[in-house]
């Protein structure tokens, strides 16, 4: 069922091939956040798995590979949970995060540290900010908070709400170059190293 995560694994999978040549995400990436396929509702379904800071998967958010125009077609599992995609990859001994607006994002800044890892979580929503006090364990013995959300409004406004929540003086604002409006937009066109 689409409730549960699919295990299998992604090789050769249409979600594969989909993160690598139109997000630039490899294989190796999408295991260590738990993607999952999903074939169902007519569709190929990549899943974004979403656990509590015990590490149990507490819900699936389905994103169709096709778009109507632009629009995504999301639908999660119920009951609803708020929490961070990628929470299980934060250590205890962190003391750095870096969060963000989409789970791609995510992922595309994962990639680009290679070994110097900071884990690297994103928000169910840059305007709902309910997911907090699910990981409220995690974010509090951050030392430092980068917050690489989107440039515009929403993602401005976002950083600004989680700075007065989360403390002004650990959260740092990660700009996007123009002309990107995401990272991994710009992680995909330009590449970037780690600096």
């Amino acid at each position: 069922t689409m409730s549960e995560l699919n295990n299998d694994p992604l090789r050769g999978t249409e979600v594969a091939r989909y993160m690598l040549d139109e997000r630039g995400i490899n294989e190796r990436t999408l295991n260590k956040f738990q993607v999952a396929q999903s074939v169902d509702r007519g569709g190929t379904w990549w899943g974004a798995p979403i656990f509590d800071e015990e590490g149990q998967c507490r819900m699936v958010k389905h994103t169709n590979l096709a778009r109507t125009g632009n629009k995504k077609h999301i639908f999660s599992t119920q009951p609803p949970f708020h929490a961070p995609f990628g929470l299980p990859l934060v250590g205890d001994s962190d003391k750095s995060l870096i969060i963000c607006e989409g789970e791609i994002d995510a992922m595309s800044i994962y990639q680009t540290l290679k070994d110097k890892r900071i884990p690297v979580i994103s928000v169910p929503s840059a305007s709902n900010h309910q997911w907090i006090e699910n990981c409220w364990a995690t974010l509090s013995r951050m030392e430092t908070i980068f917050i690489a959300s989107d440039m515009d409004d929403a993602g401005e406004n976002m950083f600004i709400t989680l700075s007065k929540r989360l403390g002004v003086e650990r959260c740092k604002r990660v700009v996007i170059p123009n002309p990107y409006n995401d990272v991994n937009e710009w992680f995909y066109k330009e590449s970037p190293t780690e600096e």
